[in-house]
């Protein structure tokens, strides 16, 4: 069976950092899903992922 770690980094990457440091060692592959949608129009900026 194989494994996969799905992911999203959206500000600094370190999440992507931590993935592909988990995944060489594991051998596990990865997948990116960061999709961002932000919203300037709010007075609180967010995002969807």
């Amino acid at each position: 069976m194989r494994k996969a770690i799905v992911y999203a980094s959206v500000h600094h990457g370190n999440t992507e950092k931590i993935v592909n440091s988990i995944a060489e060692e594991c051998r596990i592959d990865i997948e990116n899903r960061t999709t961002i949608y932000k919203k300037e129009n709010e007075k609180n900026h967010f995002y969807l992922l």
